[in-house]
């Protein structure tokens, strides 16, 4: 009787182990997904504002905007500024040129069918 009492026990933990586990993979899952979403929103909000950028100045190039730099730090200078709010996620410029523009950033775990990696916002839009 003993033997089977220490058995139950036994499974007891191993399941409420199990359950733990479940609940912190859960909530860091929901975590990374809720950034990514984010990360999506952001993206679009870049994404308007060099449109906006370039009907107004007729370029998407930024002034003191180069290459590797986090885009926070390229606002531009003068009357051309690129008007961004304050991004919670970095985004890293790898391209900002009279026609186009190249923005990379990465999903941790992937959204609205997006896989995890890295990405690239450019004016055609949101691509790999």
């Amino acid at each position: 009787m003993a033997k089977i009492t220490k058995i139950k026990y036994a499974i007891y933990a191993v399941l409420l182990i199990l359950g733990l586990v479940f609940l912190v993979w859960w909530f860091f899952y929901n975590s990374a997904k809720g950034r990514d979403y984010q990360r999506l929103g952001e993206a679009k909000v870049i994404e308007s504002a060099m449109n906006d950028y370039f009907l107004e100045f007729n370029t998407y190039a930024v002034p003191g905007c180069n290459s590797n730099m986090d885009l926070m730090e390229c606002q531009g200078q003068g009357d051309r500024i690129l008007k961004i709010n304050q991004l919670k996620y970095k985004y890293t410029v790898s391209e900002m040129s009279e026609e186009n523009f190249r923005i990379n950033f990465t999903f941790e775990i992937g959204v609205a069918g997006l896989p995890s990696g890295v990405y690239v916002l450019t004016k055609e839009g949101l691509g790999k």
